[in-house]
């Protein structure tokens, strides 16, 4: 198969980003959650971990099924980007040997605190063998660095094995003492180092990671169980060799729960019966865990509200306002590698839980809020046709485009200008017989100041009119709350 180098050039350009993908199962066809934001930036701190979104619905435990999204880009994307190198498994281990593990912030703090056990575990089958080389355990959450080659010593990708567990059956664990089955995911996978040769290419050291969630964090000592069934052999490609490669690894969380240290914060109480709990700010060596509780609307951008953390110095580490912007590029010493976030059955709030890198040692951290999202009805018709100028509260809308393309789908391609303090237009299509979407217009997902959604035609009913239904109006607050770092019981 002959190469496309102008392919080749424009995988290169998006795997230097973090793109994140639609929740295709959860939210079927609606708008995507993610963003684009800048990868040149993490590469630069020597962050390249890759957090997978969640799109199996048999991945995610039941108590995390209500939504998922991610702050990085499926491994796909780089897989396509990663040139193969070959070399024997003695040169390797000389390699291993001189070169750094992991660029990984999280990965070498935790490293530092001694939670990262270097051990081996090799299992060959089928002319490959597959190599666990270190092993972390941070209050629930595990990552593993791991290599593999063929019996003629040709090195295998550093992502190869993307594909391995998103099936859950071959991720198994139970309590070492107590032998009851304990709740383990994926989370992630990824590149775990990032040594470049002098001509730019990825140098043959480089091995892949993979990080795994335990649902119960209280859990102190598990065995773990992984059990491989195939492995990619070449970087984006879709062949695989089949095999049979299991590990039984013990996981001890023991010495991670010691050094944890969390924070509380105080409620913000709204006069119209919002409200937002800050509840724990859980610090380990690994990375940070913010947990918020409130009934705010969501933000049109994938968080629930806008909101900062500071230092004691007063400098903002993160904000998650850097996310929402596509050509932002913010140096914060911190960022957020994924989230959840879960409705409560019994109060119906919100319950967002986030997952950011190591905060960097403050003797107190402040979290800012600085508004939420009020829905703002607009409800008003337009012609579904190309040309069509909608100028409503907030912002002002033209349909470039209206078309269906060879794929059969209908495309629609909108101008947008939405005004300061506004964000989220809502369209929709359809009649009093139904609609299609919602299509949320987001001002971080325009590309030159425009946005495209597509649909089946076959869905549309005959008649169909342009919706904008509905644009969000930020609300400022600039509430603030402390949190004072405790070391944990």
């Amino acid at each position: 198969m002959k190469s496309n180098p102008k392919l080749e050039q424009a995988l290169e350009n998006w795997g230097n980003k973090e793109v994140e993908v639609p929740d295709v199962v959860v939210q079927k066809m609606e708008d995507m959650l993610g963003k684009i934001a800048v990868e040149q930036e993490k590469k630069r701190k020597g962050e390249r971990e890759l957090e997978e979104k969640v799109v199996a619905m048999d991945m995610v435990p039941k108590k995390r099924k209500r939504w998922r999204y991610a702050v990085a880009a499926a491994s796909f994307i780089l897989a396509g980007l990663v040139t193969t190198y070959y070399t024997s498994a003695a040169f390797q281990d000389l390699v291993h040997k001189i070169l750094p593990v992991t660029l990984d912030k999280g990965f070498q703090k935790a490293d530092e605190s001694g939670l990262v056990e270097k051990k081996r575990y090799q299992v060959t089958d089928n002319g490959v063998t597959i190599e666990i080389q270190e092993v972390m355990a941070d209050q629930g959450m595990i990552k593993i660095v791991y290599d593999a080659w063929k019996d003629n010593g040709e090195k295998i990708g550093a992502i190869s094995l993307d594909a391995a567990f998103l099936n859950r059956k071959n991720i198994q664990a139970h309590d070492a003492k107590t032998k009851r089955l304990v709740v383990v995911f994926l989370k992630g996978w990824g590149v775990a180092n990032d040594s470049e040769n002098r001509d730019g290419k990825v140098s043959p050291d480089q091995r892949g990671i993979i990080t795994f969630q335990v649902e119960d964090t209280d859990v102190q000592k598990i065995i773990l169980k992984l059990h491989v069934k195939h492995i990619r052999p070449e970087n984006g490609k879709r062949d695989l060799i089949e095999g049979d490669w299991r590990f039984t690894i013990p996981i001890d969380f023991t010495k991670s729960q010691t050094l944890q240290n969390i924070a509380s914060g105080g409620t913000y109480q709204a006069p119209d019966g919002n409200f937002l709990i800050v509840s724990k700010l859980d610090l380990r060596p690994s990375h940070t865990i913010l947990t918020t509780r409130s009934k705010y609307v969501l933000n049109p951008n994938g968080y629930n509200y806008p909101f900062e953390i500071l230092d004691d110095k007063g400098n903002v580490i993160y904000s998650n306002t850097d996310d929402q912007d596509n050509d932002k590029q913010v140096d914060r010493p911190v960022y957020m590698k994924g989230g959840s976030g879960d409705e409560d059955p019994k109060t119906g709030d919100m319950v967002f839980e986030g997952v950011f890198t190591p905060f960097p040692t403050s003797s107190f951290y402040t979290f800012r809020l600085k508004g939420n999202w009020l829905p703002v009805t607009i409800a008003k018709t337009f012609p579904l046709q190309k040309g069509t100028k909608m100028s409503v509260e907030g912002a002002e809308l033209v349909v470039q485009d209206l078309y269906i393309g060879a794929d059969g789908q209908k495309t629609i391609k909108i101008k947008a200008n939405i005004h300061d303090g506004y964000d989220a237009a809502v369209v929709s299509i359809g009649n009093e017989n139904g609609r299609i979407g919602p299509f949320v217009i987001n001002k971080a997902k325009l590309v030159n100041g425009s946005i495209e959604f597509n649909w089946k035609p076959e869905y549309e009913t005959p008649h169909s009119l342009l919706h904008v239904d509905r644009i969000s109006k930020g609300n400022l607050i600039n509430w603030e709350t402390k949190l004072i770092p405790q070391p944990a019981k």
